[in-house]
C-alpha cells in the first residue's frame, strides 16, 4: 500500500514511495499467473475496455508494471475450474 497526503482537501497529493515500493512493483517480481490486459481480456472472454472496468471497480486485481520503456498491465484473472461452478439447482 502506498501513503499519501495532502495538505487540505481539493490539493494535490503527496504519494510518498519508498525503495520496497519500488522493488515490489517491478515485472519481474509479479506472479507468472498473472496476465496482460490483452490476454486477460482473452481469458474472460471481454473487450479490454471491460478489463479496464472491472480494474476500476475493484473486481479484478492489477498492478500497472514498467519493463524497459514500456508500460503496461498486469492482471489476476480468477481461474474457475469446474468443480467451482454451481449447478442449475444451488
Amino acid at each position: 500500500m502506498l501513503r499519501g497526503s495532502q495538505i487540505t482537501k481539493g490539493a494535490p497529493w503527496r504519494v510518498q514511495v519508498t525503495p520496497e515500493d519500488i522493488k515490489r512493483l517491478k515485472a519481474t517480481d509479479i506472479p507468472e499467473d498473472w496476465l496482460t490486459l490483452k490476454g486477460a481480456a482473452a481469458a474472460l472472454g471481454v473487450s479490454q475496455q471491460a478489463v479496464l472496468q472491472k480494474l476500476n471497480r475493484g473486481e479484478l486485481e492489477g498492478v500497472r508494471v514498467k519493463v524497459g520503456r514500456r508500460s503496461g498491465w498486469r492482471i489476476q484473472v480468477p481461474v474457475t475450474t469446474y468443480e467451482d461452478q454451481k449447478t442449475l439447482f444451488e
